[in-house]
């Protein structure tokens, strides 16, 4: 009787074994490392959804998940509507993905490809959820379908011209294609289809960036345009190098998403098919690799990464080693300023930091510096910080008072607040600044400077006064608009509460009652 009770014990044991190891294998992390995958290319791209859009999404994208062309052109599409790229075998959507759509809950669905790329019994299956609107995108060829996509994605100043005949260099630029809002066309190489020429023509397109040398697309191809650039290295890997130095300025290195771009069969491209959408809502590269990756591609990429950037391999352990993503070392110095009343920078000459910069000290200033590295601003919760003139792409704030922190003259890509206490940012004196996220109580004043676009995650109160272009409220967050305030756009989710004080401007208000 115990033996048989024991037996019983040990198969239930087994099983539940084998179940944790076939339902644990959507992430791999280590410290600031980590991968994301699936047993497939299917379950990869649903693992990818739900990292991306853990709280849903209005759109979704299906593609191919067996060829690259439609995914990859679909990749700026996903981005306009906020939406993952599911992939799918040509007869049926798996269950995984079923599961996975209605996770997401989506009101509308867009099918990139014609029935024999996708067939009539999925878009069936789309259609007996609770999607409100199916709508297929297609073309006789990959070519044409890749027009109707940038149709579809509507007005755009660039395009992004990549070969159709192979994968890897149209992975390259489907981040920063994305981000930009800029579809991806096609071209055999050789020639350029009449409708791609008009395309380019009648939208006034200001900018054709050719992806690869004269042997993948030629120079005949390149002399339709007059205001084409060719963007290419010695092979795929130095090309996706040349890309991510031109787009430097529009790249965010907090991420960086490794894919495998190159091997034996042609079909590598399987699991950063569906990646790109993700990478280009944060703005992240996706970095191509085969084995190794690449020694000059290597070497800018680690003249680039910060102590917070998060590596991200796409695909198993099979599909991209471990070895590629240890060969990273994320462990930066730092220079710590702790003492009160500090002046830390040159009068007259401006000075290079590679490092981090950390401020604990109290009224600390810090004057003439470009910062490669992150700043720290934490000097407690009545402390001060002034900077002028100073230089970084990464600055977080930590604490701080309601008068404290003073930006005069300075440069930053982002600057994130997020702080125990009441903080006030002042910008005077021409600042600039792309992106604020603000995290918890903050009061932002904008007397003389530029910030394109504010973030506000909290729930507590925010007062923002001065001028702003574009305001995303992404939380129930109570929000004062003083009266000096102009903002050109509000977008405000949730139940957030906004009071907009008289003599204040707001151009355009939209407010949506669900939170994504």
């Amino acid at each position: 009787m115990f033996k048989k009770f024991r037996s019983k014990i040990i198969v239930l044991l087994s099983f539940i074994c084998i179940f944790i190891f076939a339902t644990s294998f959507n992430v791999y992390a280590k410290n600031n490392k980590y991968r994301i995958y699936g047993q497939d290319r299917i379950k990869t791209s649903v693992e990818i959804s739900k990292i991306g859009w853990d709280k849903g999404s209005d759109y979704i994208i299906i593609a191919g998940g067996y060829d690259y062309a439609d995914a990859l052109s679909g990749a700026p599409l996903a981005k306009k509507y906020n939406a993952p790229i599911l992939l799918t075998s040509k007869s049926q959507l798996s269950c995984d993905t079923l599961a996975e759509i209605k996770r997401l809950n989506p009101k509308n669905a867009i099918i990139l490809g014609g029935e024999s790329v996708i067939s009539k019994k999925a878009e069936s299956q789309l259609k007996d959820t609770n999607i409100k609107s199916v709508e297929r995108i297609y073309g006789s060829n990959r070519y044409e379908t890749a027009l109707k996509v940038a149709k579809k994605i509507g007005k755009c100043n660039s395009v992004f011209l990549t070969s159709g005949k192979d994968y890897a260099d149209s992975l390259s630029v489907a981040s920063i294609s994305s981000y930009k809002g800029s579809p991806i066309l096609f071209t055999n190489g050789v020639s350029l289809e009449d409708e791609v020429k008009k395309y380019v023509k009648d939208n006034n397109i200001s900018k054709v960036y050719v992806i690869g040398g004269k042997s993948v697309i030629s120079d005949k191809v390149l002399k339709e345009f007059n205001n084409a650039e060719r963007l290419f290295g010695q092979n795929r890997f130095e090309t996706n190098k040349a890309v991510m130095e031109k787009f430097i300025e529009d790249i965010d290195f907090e991420k960086m998403y490794l894919v495998k771009a190159a091997g034996p069969m042609g079909n590598e491209f399987a699991d950063a098919l569906s990646v790109a959408p993700l990478a280009a809502k944060n703005n992240s590269p996706l970095v191509l690799t085969y084995k190794k990756i690449d020694n000059n591609l290597k070497k800018f990429l680690d003249e680039n990464i910060i102590s917070k950037t998060q590596i991200v391999a796409i695909g198993g352990e099979k599909v991209l080693p471990t070895s590629i993503l240890d060969g990273f070392n994320l462990d930066f110095k730092a220079i710590n300023i702790e003492k009160d009343n500090e002046v830390f920078g040159d009068e007259k000459e401006v000075k290079n930091i590679k490092e981090d910069v950390v401020v604990s000290g109290n009224n600390v200033t810090l004057r003439n510096i470009n910062i490669k590295g992150i700043l720290t601003l934490d000097p407690g919760k009545k402390g001060s910080v002034n900077l002028y003139n100073v230089n970084c792409k990464y600055i977080d704030i930590k604490s701080g008072d309601k008068n404290s922190i003073h930006f005069s003259k300075v440069y930053s890509k982002k600057v994130e607040i997020a702080s125990e206490d009441d903080v006030r940012l002042e910008l005077k004196d021409n600042c600039k600044i792309e992106n604020i996220y603000l995290k918890s109580s903050v009061t932002l004043e904008n007397l003389s400077g530029s910030v394109d676009k504010v973030e506000i995650s909290s729930v507590k109160n925010v007062t923002l006064d001065g001028k702003f272009s574009f305001v995303n409220i992404t939380a129930d967050a109570k929000v004062k608009v003083t009266n000096k305030s102009v903002i050109d756009k509000i977008n405000a989710f949730g139940k957030s509460e906004i009071e907009v004080e008289k003599g204040a401007e707001v151009k355009k208000l939209r407010k949506q009652k669900k939170l994504r």
